[in-house]
């Protein structure tokens, strides 16, 4: 996941993808969550899913949140 907060911090905008090929912020303004295909053959389909969060700026809720909609991206604890 990778998101900002809104200029006036009131607001979080996020974005998750699954599977994911890499998380980047540009210069200035742009953020990136790339998802990944792989290529495909022909006739053949995947299937990818993602969130788009834009939410108050609760990060403990924001994070909630993504890890139940990805439980797969966070990592088991010891």
């Amino acid at each position: 996941m990778i998101g900002c907060f809104s200029g006036d911090e009131k607001l979080i905008w996020a974005t998750a993808w699954e599977p994911y090929q890499e998380l980047f912020q540009g210069v200035a303004r742009c953020l990136h969550a790339d998802f990944r295909l792989g290529g495909l053959l022909p006739g053949e389909t995947k299937q990818i899913r993602g969130k788009m969060y834009v939410v108050p700026a609760d990060v403990r809720q924001l994070l909630k949140r993504y890890t139940a909609d990805f439980p797969e991206h966070i990592k088991p604890s010891r």
